[in-house]
């Protein structure tokens, strides 16, 4: 671990999330069908927003322990270049709700694949609980897509 503040990385999980939510806000206006589906997963990701935005300030104040090797900033950037192609797209109308779905379960399944959230640890009791429900919401997000796909 380095011993700076790796605050880019930080951002770029945060906005990550902020984005993820914007595409699923976009795809709810664009599949009003699926409108209650596309706004539980935006809300939820804004709670992730804030989430990772709680283990940030506890990484800078020494709280939350951060394994920066763990993150590579080039695949963080090309992640959120992705999504923000997509959300380019997405305001297009490119995609098709079923494009829609895949497309959100991909990038569901590449923060798990990729132990987006693994990079963080701490003593706390609290902090440990805001990190596992990090990784059991992504996993809830992929399982709920997926059944959105099979409907």
């Amino acid at each position: 671990m380095s011993n700076s503040y790796p605050k880019e990385k930080l951002e770029l999980l945060i906005e990550q999330e902020i984005l993820l939510s914007r595409l699923y806000k976009i795809f709810s206006e664009e599949f009003p069908e699926d409108k209650d589906f596309w706004l539980a997963l935006s809300d939820d990701e804004i709670k992730h927003s804030k989430w990772l935005t709680q283990l940030a300030e506890a990484v800078k104040a020494g709280t939350v322990y951060f394994d920066d090797d763990k993150i590579n900033p080039v695949s963080l950037n090309t992640f959120v270049g992705h999504l923000k192609d997509k959300i380019r797209r997405a305001k297009e109308g490119a995609f098709t709700a079923g494009q829609a779905v895949v497309t959100a379960l991909d990038f569901e399944r590449s923060l798990i694949e990729k132990n987006a959230f693994a990079c963080f640890d701490s003593d706390s009791k609290h902090n440990k609980r805001i990190i596992l429900n990090l990784i059991d919401e992504t996993r809830n997000h992929i399982e709920r897509v997926e059944k959105q796909r099979n409907r």
